[in-house]
C-alpha cells in the first residue's frame, strides 16, 4: 500500500510539473510584461479574487464589535460622577476595545481574563518602575539612583529595553501566555518614557484608567454573550451548522463525480475545504471547558465533533485524489532546447489524453444511475449511506 501511495504521489507531482511547464510555454512573449503593468494586473486580479460579499458570520462579527465600541464610547462621553471612575469626554474605554476585538465568543471569557491581566500589569508595573526612579526619593538607595543626569538616562533606556524585550519575547515564544506579554508590552511602553520627575503623588487617575478598561472588557463580554443568545449563534450551534455545510459540500462533490463533472467537483471541493478550515476553528471555540457558567444544555460532545471533522477531511482528500486519478494524461516528448515549443502545438494541445475518459465512462454506466432488478442504483445507495452516516 505504501509503495502504491508513493507511486501515485510521484505521478501527481509529475503531472503538476507538466502543468507548470505548459503554463510557462503558453506565455505570450509579445505581451507587454513591464514591472508596472504586471504590478497593476496583480493588484487588480488579487482585488477581484479577494473581494466578495461578506457572509453572515463576518457581518455578525462586525456588528457585535461595533456595538461594544459604540456603547463604550457613549458611556465615556456622557457618564460622569463624583464617586466613581467615569469622567465625561473620555474615549479611553472605546480606544481600549478597538485593540481588544474578539473574533469568537466561545473563548471570549478566557481571552478577556488574559486581557485584563495584561492591561493591569502593563499599566501598573511601569508606574512602580518610574516612581522608583523619581529624583525626589531621598531614602535608602534611591538617593543615589534616579532618572536624572546621564546615568539616569542610561538607566531609563536600559529599563525600557529590558521591559520591551522581555514581554515581546514572551509574546513570540509562549503558547499560553503570549497574548498577555503582547498586552503588557503594548500598554506599558508608553508609561515608561515619561519625562523624568513627572510622576504625580496622586495615583488615583492612573487607577481610574485601569478600572475603566476592566469595566469595558466585562461589558464587552456581557454584550457578546447576549448577542449570541439573541441570534442563536452560540459556538456549539455554529459548529454544528458548519458541519452540516461541510456534509452538503461533500454530497454535492460525490454527485458531481458520478455525473462526470470534474470541473464542478473541483469547484465544490475548493469551497468544501474552506468550510472545513472554518469548522476546525470551532473545535476550540465550542469546547465546554471554556464555558464560564454551563447552562441547562448538555455538554457539547467536542470529541465526537473533532472525530467527525477528521473523517470529513479525509473524505475530501479522497475526492481530491479521485480528481487527479480521473484526469488521463500522457507524457510528451522532451523538448530539443529551452525554446522548443513544438510539442505544445503538435497534435493535441496540452498533455491530457483523450483515449479514455473515466468521468464520461462513469456517467454512462447504467448501474450507477438506474435501478435494475429490484436493486437500487450504486450512486443512490452511496449517497443515502453518506446521509445516514454524516
Amino acid at each position: 500500500l505504501n509503495e502504491t501511495v508513493f507511486l501515485f504521489g510521484l505521478s501527481v507531482f509529475a503531472e503538476k510539473v507538466t502543468d507548470l511547464a505548459e503554463l510557462i510555454a503558453n506565455i505570450d512573449d509579445s505581451e507587454d510584461t513591464s514591472a508596472l503593468k504586471s504590478l497593476c494586473k496583480t493588484i487588480r486580479e488579487g482585488y477581484l479574487e479577494g473581494c466578495a460579499w461578506p457572509d453572515q458570520d463576518r457581518v455578525i462579527f462586525a456588528c457585535r464589535n461595533w456595538i461594544v465600541i459604540a456603547v463604550c464610547f457613549v458611556l465615556g462621553y456622557f457618564v460622569e460622577c463624583k464617586k466613581c471612575v467615569f469622567s465625561r469626554h473620555d474615549a479611553g474605554m472605546a480606544q481600549c476595545m478597538c485593540f481588544l476585538i474578539n473574533h469568537y465568543s466561545g473563548s471570549a471569557f478566557l481571552n478577556n481574563i488574559k486581557k485584563i491581566l495584561g492591561i493591569v500589569i502593563g499599566k501598573i508595573l511601569p508606574i512602580l518602575v518610574v516612581s522608583l526612579l523619581d529624583p525626589e526619593n531621598e531614602d535608602g538607595i534611591f538617593e543615589h539612583f534616579s532618572c536624572a543626569g546621564n546615568w539616569g538616562s542610561l538607566a531609563t533606556a536600559s529599563i525600557v529595553f529590558t521591559f520591551t524585550w522581555f514581554f515581546t519575547y514572551m509574546y513570540y515564544t509562549s503558547a499560553n501566555w503570549g497574548g498577555i506579554g503582547c498586552f503588557v508590552a503594548a500598554f506599558g511602553c508608553g508609561s515608561l518614557v515619561k519625562p523624568c520627575g513627572t510622576v504625580n503623588d496622586d495615583y488615583s487617575q492612573n487607577y481610574k484608567v485601569v478600572a475603566q478598561d476592566v469595566f469595558a472588557i466585562l461589558l464587552a463580554l456581557s454584550l457578546d454573550m447576549g448577542i449570541d443568545v439573541l441570534l442563536g449563534k452560540l459556538p456549539r450551534d455554529s459548529a454544528v451548522q458548519h458541519l452540516e455545510q461541510v456534509k452538503d459540500g461533500l454530497m454535492s462533490s460525490t454527485e458531481a463525480f458520478f455525473e462526470g463533472d470534474l470541473d464542478g467537483l473541483e469547484k465544490e471541493l475548493t469551497t468544501t475545504r474552506g468550510k472545513i478550515n472554518h469548522a476546525n476553528t470551532y473545535a476550540y471555540e465550542a469546547d465546554p471547558a471554556l464555558q464560564m457558567l454551563p447552562g441547562i444544555r448538555a455538554d457539547f460532545k467536542i470529541d465526537l465533533y473533532t472525530s467527525v471533522l477528521r473523517t470529513l477531511k479525509s473524505l475530501a482528500g479522497d475526492l481530491s485524489m479521485l480528481v487527479l486519478a480521473t484526469k488521463g494524461w500522457e507524457v510528451l516528448r522532451a523538448p530539443e532546447d529551452g525554446n522548443d515549443k513544438s510539442q505544445w502545438v503538435e497534435g493535441r494541445s496540452g498533455h491530457e489524453s483523450t483515449s479514455f475518459d473515466l468521468a464520461d465512462f462513469l456517467s454512462e454506466l447504467d448501474s450507477i444511475h438506474e435501478s435494475e432488478g429490484g436493486r437500487r442504483a450504486i450512486k443512490d445507495e452511496l449517497l443515502e449511506m453518506m446521509e445516514l452516516l454524516l
